[in-house]
Order: structure tokens, then sequence, then C-alpha cells
């Protein structure tokens, strides 16, 4: 459903360097916010600074899942949902209706992987986590990992690109 493929992109955007102890008890608080409100941002309470900026009054409990352009990225997920959804539903199907390890398959998946890059506050590590998420296939070299290729390439010869 969109509101189902809208809350696995919002848990994609949120646990960005977040620590799985942190993202574990807020994510269902940031969720059930965005759902009761739906959205993330009440204008109505936004306020602006001396300089002109919005300060959007978000919950303290599960606020850290939301710091930076993540705020933005779960708004639009959640505004978006049917647009996003309608754009990928086709995909999935083709995905799911290929053969095994057919070419129509493969390509169902990059597919897939290319419109996921599309979603606001997700590059190309967080785009393949999310396929994973969606179909099993691809993933995230996360921060864990990526020191774990820094410590196997101590000349930094590898470019990788952390989650």
């Amino acid at each position: 459903s969109p509101e189902n493929l809208a809350e696995m992109l919002i848990f994609v955007v949120a646990t960005q360097q977040q620590r799985w102890y942190d993202v574990v008890p807020k994510f269902p608080m940031l969720m059930q916010h965005v759902i009761e409100n739906d959205g993330l941002l009440d204008p109505t309470t936004a306020t602006k600074d001396e300089k002109g900026k919005t300060r959007w009054q978000i919950p303290r409990k599960f606020s850290q899942l939301t710091l930076g352009f993540r705020k933005d990225a779960i708004e639009q997920i959640w505004r978006n949902k049917d647009r996003i959804y309608s754009a990928m539903k086709p995909l999935f199907d083709t995905y799911n209706n290929a053969g095994g390890d057919s070419i129509e398959r493969e390509d169902a998946m990059f597919k897939i992987y290319l419109e996921l890059i599309k979603t606001k506050g997700l590059g190309l590590p967080k785009a393949a986590f999310a396929s994973q998420l969606i179909i099993g296939r691809l993933g995230c070299i996360d921060s864990i990992n990526l020191n774990l290729y820094k410590g196997l390439d101590p000349e930094n010869k590898l470019v990788l690109q952390e989650c």
C-alpha cells in the first residue's frame, strides 16, 4: 500500500547515521505521529527565527530521527506516498512476475533501484538498502562495513559512499 511503502522509505531515511538502539524505540513513535497528523511538519505550530528560518515543532521523543535533511525528506515521502506508490507498483509487479533468474527480473530490480534513487533523502547506498527491504536484493554499505573496508584498505584506494 502507499502507506506501507512510505513507512519503509521513512524508516530508511530515519536510520541514516543513527545507532540501531536509538532507532528501535523511536521509530514507532515517529510513525505514530506522522500517521496521526498526516505528516511530520505542522505549519500551524511552526515559528520563524530572527533570520526568517522556519523552526518546526517536532516532539523531542523522536526528533533525533528527523534532524537535518531528514525532516523534509520524511515530510515529502509522506505527502507524496500515493505518487511514489503509483510509480513503484508496476516495477514491483514486473519484478514479481519475471522468471527466477531471468534478465527481465534483473532489469526490473535495477529499475526499482533507479526509481528509489529519485526519492528525497535516498542516495545510492540508501536506495540500495530500500531495494533490499522491498525485494531482498542489493544492500547498503553501512558505517560498520565501511569501517571494515577502510581497515582492509589502509591506503583508501576503495571509493565507497557511507550510508
